[in-house]
């Protein structure tokens, strides 16, 4: 077995236990329940700008160029109405909606805009409320981990979008949404995987290991993002490109598949 299936799963188990889950015995025997188990919550969040502040300083993201506590969408929202001044309403509207569906779930966000895709800009980090009362952020090295995750799609956002034979930039982008050769939710679902993947990869490498319920949050999410990719291309329900982008994003992360193989 290699270093990152043994490390990763003694973490999954460690995180199975805090979060209290059943763990079952003999077969036909009844499971047996484990008392959860209190998580200590050690990170400071009195300021949270500051405590946003000093994880960019420790992480030192290249495609992030600040992270900005913002609970209540005031600067996201001041972010997409500045780039879009001589748009139509309806346009900055869409985008508007589109930022808080695309949080749902998420305490940290990079706000995409697809006509900016590949401008070779780092990207604004958005905070929203949750992130102060996250069970998944739990230490500073928690932090970390969820900003290195944003770190992957500030990337893509900055470079553009890998489909194996090329970049996909900008125009040429936006185009193919309208084409429906590409769908966002398909784009968004691959882009998690690649993310939560990569998550747990750097996760197995730093010395400073982020909580067990954290890992096991970013496990999860890998694997349901993983399985609904893989079912997706065995129904032959992708289009070529959508296919392409989505093998790209796996053999990125074969090692973390196997893992995730094992956990069916």
């Amino acid at each position: 077995m290699n270093t990152l299936k043994k490390w990763l799963i003694g973490t999954l188990v460690a995180g199975a236990i805090i979060a209290g889950s059943i763990i079952p015995t003999k077969q036909k025997e009844e499971p047996q329940k484990r008392e959860p188990i209190v998580i200590e919550k050690t990170i400071n969040f009195e300021n949270p700008q500051r405590t946003l502040n000093e994880s960019l300083e420790r992480l030192k993201p290249e495609n992030i160029s600040e992270i900005v506590y913002d609970p209540d969408f005031t600067h996201s929202d001041n972010y997409i109405k500045n780039r879009f001044v001589g748009h139509s309403r309806r346009l900055i509207e869409g985008y508007l909606d589109q930022a808080r569906i695309g949080t749902e779930g998420h305490v940290l966000c990079v706000t995409g805009i697809f006509d900016d895709t590949g401008n070779n800009k780092k990207r604004t980090v958005f905070a929203r409320k949750s992130l102060l009362n996250s069970q998944g952020i739990n230490c500073e090295a928690d932090l970390d981990s969820a900003l290195y995750h944003e770190n992957i799609h500030a990337g893509e956002e900055r470079y553009g979008y890998d489909f194996g034979e090329r970049i996909i930039k900008g125009e040429e982008l936006v185009s193919l949404f309208k084409d429906k050769k590409i769908r966002t939710e398909l784009i968004a679902l691959a882009g998690e995987f690649d993310a939560y993947s990569s998550q747990i990869e750097r996760a197995g490498k730093v010395e400073i290991k982020p909580s067990a319920i954290h890992i096991l949050n970013a496990t999860l999410n890998a694997h349901q993002t993983y399985s609904i990719l893989e079912r997706s291309i065995s129904k032959e329900i992708l289009t070529p490109l959508e296919i392409r982008y989505t093998e790209t994003k796996m053999t990125r992360h074969k090692e973390t598949i196997e893992t995730l193989k094992r956990m069916r």
